[in-house]
């Protein structure tokens, strides 16, 4: 980890300390509702094909928000996603090819999305969208726009930091808040617990 990334992730801590505990109760009791339906994306992501089960294909737009003015050149856009997220059960590809692959389908550079896509192959892989990075905008922290390396770089800040959020006293605090909160939510990775605190603080 360079110097930059261990001085940034310092301010990230300092960031997440100052928030009460009665933001994350009150972010907990707000989740409810994006939790069933992420539930139902995990619970039903390996049975099926996912590239052709219209079923998972409209639960997962919902839940990510994927409307048309958000994720452009419907539905060949969509039809081509599914496609990716479902060859990526084999191999779970990079970011940098994720978002490669997606801007010949939209022609833009879909870091919120291609985050999603690569969490849901792999959900200790960190989820990148302007209300998660949102909480840290006053470090300086935006979702990328102008190129994939920068995109990449703050991919991979987010993947240290969790890294060494999760295992920490307040890390192992939210976990046990959101355990404690919704004890029937089996099999939800720590880190997506977290970005759901984050979610909705």
């Amino acid at each position: 980890m360079n110097t930059q990334n261990n001085a940034t992730i310092q301010q990230m801590n300092n960031v997440v300390l100052q928030i009460p505990n009665s933001s994350v109760v009150c972010s907990l009791k707000k989740i409810s509702a994006g939790l069933n339906k992420y539930l139902n994306i995990t619970n039903t992501f390996n049975p099926v094909n996912i590239s052709n089960n219209q079923g998972f294909q409209s639960v997962y737009v919902s839940f990510y928000r994927m409307h048309k003015n958000r994720f452009p050149n419907q539905p060949q856009s969509l039809t081509a996603y599914f496609s990716y997220l479902q060859a990526g059960k084999n191999s779970v590809p990079t970011l940098t090819a994720t978002l490669n692959y997606l801007q010949r389908h939209t022609n833009r550079i879909e870091t919120s999305f291609a985050s999603k896509l690569l969490h849901t192959l792999n959900p200790n892989l960190p989820i990148l969208d302007r209300k998660s990075v949102g909480v840290f905008n006053k470090i300086g922290l935006k979702m990328p726009t102008g190129s994939i390396p920068s995109a990449v770089n703050l991919y991979n800040l987010f993947e240290q930091w969790y890294q060494q959020f999760i295992p920490s006293q307040l890390g192992q605090r939210w976990i046990s808040m959101f355990n404690q909160a919704y004890p029937h939510a089996v099999g939800i990775s720590d880190l997506k617990k977290i970005d759901f605190i984050l979610w909705k603080i």
